[in-house]
C-alpha cells in the first residue's frame, strides 16, 4: 500500500492521490480507549459539500467527528492526526476511527472514483495501524451495535441493536441511516451491481498484499513469467476486459484505477466460480 504520513499522523498522500490537510486537531476530540483505533466506521454527509465544507462545520460547532472524508471531486481531506479520535457517533468515536463520503444517494450519489478512494483511505489506515502501534485490524464487516469488535462498520448497523427489537445502538440514538458501502450510485443496493462489502473489503485486501490489481500497474512483473504463463495471463485479462466493456491496449501499461479494481474484482469472481455478469460499477 503507498502512502506517505507524518511522523505526527498527517497523511500527506494515499495511493497517489494528495491528502488536503484541513487542521481542526485544536478542537474537542476523544482519545481512543485502545490507545489507537481498533477499526474504521464509515459515513456519509446527507448533503452535496465538500470538504472545505466539512471543516467549516467542525470549526463552527468546536468538535472534531471524522478524522478522514473523500468528496464527490475526487479529493481525500484530513481534520485530525489519526492518533485523535473524533466524535463521530458518540461513544463509537472512542474504537473506531471515522471517514466521511461527501454525498447524499440517490439525489446526490457517489461514483466509482469516490468509493475507490474510501477504500484506499481505509487500506492506509490498516496499514499505518499495524506499523505505529503493532495492532492488526481485520478486514471483515462487524453489523450491529459492537465498536469493540475490530474490523469495519457503516453507521446504518446502528439502527438496530438485535434482531426483532426495534431500538437502536447507544451510539446511533438518532438512527443515522448512513450506509456508503450497503448503498451505490443513486441508491440502489451495492450488493446488486456487485460493490458491497465482500467487494469492498476484497479492494482493501488488494491495496494491502497486490494480487492481481498488482499485475495492472505495469508490464515489467511480466518478466517473471513463463511465455506460456504469459501468454494465459493476457489471454484472461483479454477476456475480463471484455467482460467489464472495456478494451486492452497491449501498448500502454494499464494504471491503477477503478477499472483496475474492477478487474481484480472480475479475478476473484472467477475463483469462486461466479459468473462475470452484471454491472460492475
Amino acid at each position: 500500500m503507498d502512502y506517505k504520513i507524518t511522523a505526527a499522523g498527517w497523511f500527506k498522500e494515499i495511493a497517489g492521490h494528495p491528502v488536503v490537510k484541513l487542521d481542526c486537531s485544536r478542537l474537542s476530540h476523544l482519545v481512543y480507549a485502545e490507545g489507537h483505533p481498533i477499526g474504521i466506521l464509515l459515513h456519509y454527509t446527507a448533503g452535496s459539500g465538500d470538504l472545505n465544507s466539512l471543516a467549516g462545520l467542525y470549526r463552527g460547532q468546536g468538535f472534531v467527528e471524522a478524522q478522514l472524508a473523500t468528496d464527490r471531486r475526487g479529493r481525500i481531506g484530513q481534520f485530525t492526526p489519526i492518533t485523535m479520535g473524533g466524535h463521530h457517533a458518540h461513544e463509537a468515536g472512542e474504537h473506531l476511527l471515522g471517514i466521511e463520503n461527501c454525498g447524499n444517494p440517490p439525489a446526490v450519489p457517489f461514483d466509482q472514483r469516490q468509493r475507490d478512494l474510501a477504500a484506499a483511505i481505509c487500506a492506509a489506515v490498516v496499514a499505518e495501524v499495524k506499523k505505529r502501534f503493532g495492532f492488526e485490524v481485520p478486514l471483515r464487516h462487524v453489523p450491529g451495535c459492537s465498536i469493540t469488535t475490530p474490523g469495519l462498520k457503516e453507521h446504518n448497523d446502528g439502527t438496530i441493536n438485535s434482531p426483532g427489537v426495534n431500538q437502536p445502538c447507544s451510539w446511533n440514538p438518532g438512527r443515522h441511516v448512513d450506509n456508503p458501502v450497503s448503498v451505490w450510485g443513486d441508491g440502489v443496493p451495492a450488493k446488486s451491481v456487485n460493490v458491497g462489502w465482500d467487494e469492498f473489503l476484497a479492494d482493501i485486501d488488494s491495496l494491502l498484499n497486490g494480487g492481481v490489481d498488482a499485475l495492472l500497474e505495469g508490464e515489467e512483473e511480466m518478466a517473471i513469467l513463463s511465455d506460456q504463463d504469459q501468454k494465459d495471463l493476457k489471454a484472461f485479462l483479454d477476456a475480463a476486459r471484455k467482460a467489464l466493456g472495456t478494451q486492452a491496449d497491449p501498448t500502454r501499461p494499464a494504471k491503477p484505477s477503478s477499472a483496475g479494481t474492477r478487474l481484480g474484482r472480475a479475478a476473484r469472481r472467477l475463483e469462486k466460480g461466479l459468473p462475470l455478469t452484471g454491472s460492475t460499477r
